[in-house]
């Protein structure tokens, strides 16, 4: 006589786990099986098994359901509750007036969620619908109707509805603002009358990312970063070490906002780099543990798409040199869910001028601005479910991008490679503005019309007279977002750490 226990599988497939043989097992372990035990759990990384009898035995004169760990391999058996104690105390028939259940610590509540309570009237789920079609600033008035409708529109389920329908269908043009001015100056709609902050150094402008913005700026030779929402006026502020990168991320499966940084582990330019990867419902950053496959530039943050984040970077040591892409560099992505790096190639250029990788309408693009001919070259990514190996040709790199713009900067003089002070970087694409291309040079942001071949001037540090050709401005892309910064569970300072 065996005593079989049988899992299922993944595909729906039977696996026999274990087999007892109760004809060779001890005498110990035939009594104790004969009492109809039942499996609770398995223990020891599924070494053991605990079980739990039933009934008590006739012939058995010790208590009813003492708990058991049994051995498959060795056949020994052990009482976990050797004192003698009862689990349960058994009625007269032999059979458990209370069950034995293992134990597990969870926070999942017993009852229905409060949300699931909150939006259980069809009523309330009417207006709900209502209500995510109307702009921010208005949702956070009507906050003050009662509190019902406070509870609602602060719901982890109304803020995800709400910002997907205004990313999704967004109806107004793009606007930029200043996230180091003032809340009143953050919501003006023209940014010639805005206070704001200048820079000894140059930022490239952000973008949000799932309704959070990463704002950089600087204080005291130090990288002060600040996570925030500019239409509820919620922020926190973070501390980075000098000589790093950070770029914000997002989760698609576990749906949270990542923070990833890229640091040198010493000093020196032969610094090995590490990765550090903080989820914002964490209480601090852990290293990834993949290997670097490329070694990536730290002047300027990485960008996100589509649950990646993406670097531009130099060719492996071991690329010959006389390839084409050398000189160009390549493309380094890491998947935020998985933690493992990719390496893409970068489209071909003629010239040894700098390429850059950029986010546009949602799709991975590089930019080359080329100081020689005052223009500048935008790529798309092909949509290739693969990426492709660091040794590839030519012929295959070009295939993975479709060229889109080519604009002469040359007639803008405030906006070309040779004579603009700083880096021209391409921020967004107005879909709602005929695919006009917002351009930032860090002192001039200006909308590239590609159908007129026109240039908008939407600010410039240099207007009227020149004032501030030595400094630099942080500019931001305005997104209709309640979403809030998770709250801080440790020190802004302390977070990154030695890890």
């Amino acid at each position: 006589m065996c005593y079989n226990i049988w899992l299922l599988r993944d595909d729906d497939a039977w696996d026999l786990r274990f087999r007892i043989d109760l004809a060779t097992a001890a005498p110990e372990v035939r009594r104790f099986m004969a009492c109809h035990v039942r499996p609770l759990a398995f223990i020891d990384g599924g070494h053991r098994i605990i079980f739990r009898p039933s009934i008590q035995s006739a012939n058995d004169s010790k208590p009813v359901h003492q708990l058991c760990a049994y051995n498959p391999t060795t056949g020994a058996i052990e009482e976990l509750l050797a004192d003698g104690c009862l689990i349960a105390q058994p009625s007269e028939n032999g059979h458990a007036t209370t069950k034995a259940l293992v134990y597990e610590e969870s926070l999942v509540s017993t009852g229905r969620p409060h949300e699931d309570i909150l939006f259980s009237s069809a009523s309330t789920r009417a207006l709900c619908l209502a209500l995510q079609r109307l702009p921010a600033a208005i949702l956070a008035k009507l906050k003050l109707v009662c509190r019902t409708w406070r509870a609602m529109i602060e719901s982890n389920r109304f803020v995800k509805l709400h910002n997907h329908y205004a990313r999704t269908r967004r109806s107004s043009p793009l606007r930029v603002f200043f996230p180091d001015a003032t809340t009143e100056d953050r919501r003006m709609e023209s940014l010639w009358h805005a206070s704001l902050k200048l820079l000894e150094r140059r930022v490239v402008s952000c973008k949000p990312c799932h309704g959070l913005l990463l704002a950089t700026s600087s204080e005291n030779n130090k990288d002060v970063l600040r996570v925030l929402s500019p239409v509820i006026d919620e922020e926190i502020t973070l501390h980075f070490p000098s000589g790093s990168t950070t770029g914000m991320g997002y989760d698609e499966v576990t749906e949270e906002h990542v923070l990833v940084t890229l640091a040198n582990a010493g000093h020196g330019s032969s610094a090995a780099m590490e990765c550090h990867l903080w989820r914002l419902k964490e209480d601090m950053s852990r290293i990834v543990r993949s290997p670097f496959p490329i070694h990536v530039r730290l002047d300027l943050p990485p960008i996100y798409v589509d649950g990646k984040m993406y670097w531009m970077g130099d060719p492996p040591p071991d690329q010959d040199s006389q390839s084409s892409h050398s000189c160009h560099g390549m493309i380094m992505a890491l998947d935020i869910h998985t933690e493992s790096f990719e390496v893409l190639p970068v489209p071909h250029a003629d010239d040894g001028c700098r390429m850059l990788v950029v986010e546009l309408a949602g799709r991975l693009c590089v930019a080359h601005p080329c100081a020689h001919t005052e223009t500048m070259t935008i790529w798309s990514k092909n949509n290739k479910p693969e990426l492709v190996d660091n040794k590839c040709n030519d012929e295959g790199c070009e295939q993975e991008w479709t060229r889109e713009h080519v604009i002469e900067l040359w007639r803008w003089p405030g906006f070309s490679p040779k004579t603009a002070a700083g880096l021209i970087v391409p921020v967004e694409v107005d879909a709602m503005g005929g695919g006009q291309i917002l351009l930032d040079t860090g002192s001039e942001v200006g909308l590239y019309d590609p159908s007129e071949q026109t240039m908008h001037t939407v600010y410039s540090l240099n207007w009227p007279h020149g004032e501030h050709t030595d400094k630099f401005v942080a500019t931001a892309l305005w997104e209709d977002s309640m979403v809030p910064p998770p709250p801080m569970r440790c020190e802004p300072e302390r977070w990154y750490r030695d890890v």
